[in-house]
């Protein structure tokens, strides 16, 4: 059939919209409706051809409608709503315990532009066109997605609100609940509060974390990670950051958890700690770094590395939605709404970090 996608090709400044000719869905696979997707610093960085082949149409926080399904798909019908989280094999070990973030096929099925098979679901007059990033390409008026990457939820939520759960809001959520299990009484700093960060923030809330300090150069999303549950705010270029951080608890914090790139900031995670405490990070860091390793010993202190959350999408997305049905977990507040034909724009805000979480409307309901 024929679709709208947005194909990033080399040397373009962002995505753009052509028509494409899709795939019907083969064996446990789903064609999806996108009502809305979420633009990712992922997809940003993966729009110059980073790891993944070009031409490719990006996007990985899709939400839509399931419009038909391949030979033996269960637990899924048409008209079912659906968020469209990471792609996993569904038969190695990781993906066995419930840990498909860590599946054995990760890279492969994230980032290969394709099926397994070598096969796309995409093409246009000039040939292919790479698809199944994170197992959707959802920078789409339609994708074809395998049966896992979809989680089933009830009609009766907004899907252009859920389109950004799939990836940037299980991510930091997930990392503070079930990466790093922070407790009651815990101590936490959240280093970057864009749309990751911010979702660490408020599961740190939710969880009763006693101290959950913000730290962005920002201060506007300072402000905001207020808001939303931080109960200290400290500016990224303060003198002597770890310092201040460990002067909030006169100790250090428990927890760390860092979202950005810079090699000075992995650095402040560490040395921020108390004893015993834990640096959870989930971007590595640009260019040469490496951590200090005698501190790291005579501390009992890790360096925790963290893949969308630890989370498995199916049991945990349903227990976020729930959480904001309660008004516990207002992630809504992060969106900016952009229409389809704006991703340029949007592109260009998300870099510039003029917003925090841009949302694509691409169909109505």
């Amino acid at each position: 059939m024929r679709i709208t996608a947005a194909v990033s090709w080399p040397g373009l400044p962002e995505p753009r919209l052509e028509q494409l000719e899709q795939e019907e869905p083969r064996a446990g696979e789903m064609r999806v409706r996108i009502v809305a997707v979420g633009i990712c610093h992922t997809d940003l960085h993966e729009h110059p051809g980073r790891h993944s082949p070009q031409p490719i149409v990006l996007g990985h926080e899709g939400a839509g409608v399931v419009e038909a399904v391949g030979a033996g798909v269960r637990g899924f019908a048409v008209g079912d709503h659906v968020i469209l989280s990471g792609s996993s094999c569904g038969t190695c070990p990781s993906c066995l315990a419930g840990r498909p973030t860590y599946c054995d096929l990760a890279m492969p099925l994230s980032f290969g532009g394709k099926r397994l098979d070598g096969s796309t679901a995409l093409s246009c007059d000039d040939g292919a066109i790479h698809s199944h990033f994170f197992g959707q390409s959802s920078f789409a008026t339609h994708a074809i997605v395998p049966e896992r990457t979809a989680v089933k939820v009830d009609k009766d939520v907004p899907l252009e609100l859920l389109a950004p759960l799939g990836c940037g809001v299980i991510t930091g959520a997930g990392a503070v609940i079930e990466a790093l299990k922070v407790k009651a009484g815990d101590s936490i700093v959240v280093l970057g509060v864009g749309g990751v960060g911010l979702s660490a923030v408020m599961a740190a809330r939710l969880v009763g974390a006693k101290h959950i300090v913000a730290v962005d150069l920002n201060r506007a999303r300072l402000d905001l990670a207020l808001e939303l549950g931080a109960t200290e705010a400290i500016a990224a270029d303060t003198p002597d950051l770890a310092q201040a951080i460990r002067a909030v608890t006169g100790r250090g914090v428990t927890f760390s958890f860092n979202t950005t790139t810079v090699p000075a900031v992995h650095t402040v995670a560490l040395e921020c700690l108390a004893m015993n405490g834990t640096a959870g990070f989930v971007a590595a860091p640009r260019g040469e770094w490496a951590p200090a390793m005698f501190p790291m010993l005579a501390g009992g202190r890790q360096l925790r590395g963290i893949l969308g959350g630890d989370a498995n999408p199916r049991t945990f997305l349903p227990m976020l939605i729930a959480y904001w049905r309660q008004g516990r977990f207002p992630f809504d507040r992060l969106i900016t709404p952009y229409t389809f034909d704006e991703i340029g724009r949007a592109f260009r805000d998300c870099e510039a970090g003029t917003v925090i979480k841009p949302v694509l409307k691409v169909s109505d309901l």
